[in-house]
């Protein structure tokens, strides 16, 4: 599996973590095949083993036959007439600012306070966040650099942190002084990062997960005026329109500006 975590990091460009999922299911699939030959009905026997699943998980595991079938064995054929389930718009509740006031009371240290807020007024994702290096942030603009790698529909503009963030911040990296630049901000893994979550979760009365405050910026960033093109930057997707590609100022410096002004605060 080492060669096709390679093929997808390389010629995919795929978040590691993706390329980790990617790599589980092919190596179920083969793993399942049991010495008999690679056809249309081994991948539908492997498929239905998901057909419960939600619509999410059965599209990810035929992306990932997608990726190794067509693109690494070159064998398109064998799976080119397996469709993606149409998967509709879904409503998500957005947690609201007080439930976010009420769920960061509830986090017990810095660390946990820091990564709460950097989640909420970055609006970047789980390990973006969590795998941050003390290099990726600028204090001074107080701007971050995701630290996972791009894909095709995964950019690298950066972020930023709010004035809230920047103090609870400069208390966590109190103990950081004189580290290797290369030093994790967040020497975490992504279970712990949930379990922090969950716990205070249970303390606040109030489900949020990494992911909820991902849609609270975006959210919070629309109601301050910020447009759609501009949040996206921030999220890290690239944009999609003609004069957002080609005529929008999407700099870093520009990028800030826009921050700036929206004014996000997400405790007061």
């Amino acid at each position: 599996m080492s060669d096709f975590k390679k093929f997808c990091l390389i010629d995919k460009q795929l978040m590691e973590s993706t390329v980790n999922q990617y790599t589980y299911i092919i190596a179920n699939f083969i793993k399942g095949l049991d010495g008999q030959d690679l056809d249309k009905e081994a991948i539908r026997d492997f498929l239905s083993k998901y057909s419960n699943h939600s619509k999410y998980r059965y599209s990810n595991v035929l992306k990932a036959l997608r990726i190794f079938v067509r693109d690494y064995l070159g064998k398109g054929e064998l799976i080119k007439s397996f469709s993606f389930p149409h998967i509709g718009y879904e409503y998500r509740e957005v947690p609201t600012k007080e439930q976010f006031k009420r769920f960061f009371q509830a986090l017990d240290n810095p660390m946990s306070r820091c990564l709460a807020l950097l989640y909420a007024t970055s609006g970047l994702r789980r390990d973006e966040v969590r795998k941050s290096r003390i290099k990726d942030l600028d204090r001074a603009n107080r701007m971050i650099k995701p630290a996972d790698e791009t894909s095709r529909t995964k950019g690298r503009f950066v972020s930023f942190w709010n004035s809230e963030c920047d103090e609870v911040l400069s208390e966590y990296l109190g103990g950081f002084d004189g580290q290797d630049p290369e030093t994790r901000l967040f020497p975490i893994s992504g279970f712990e990062v949930n379990r922090i979550f969950n716990k205070a979760s249970k303390r606040s009365n109030v489900k949020i997960k990494p992911t909820d405050l991902r849609r609270f910026f975006a959210s919070e960033m629309a109601k301050l005026g910020v447009s759609e093109t501009y949040i996206n930057c921030y999220q890290g997707r690239l944009p999609r329109s003609v004069l957002s590609r080609h005529y929008l100022d999407l700099s870093k410096e520009r990028l800030k500006e826009i921050y700036d002004k929206a004014n996000l605060k997400v405790l007061s």
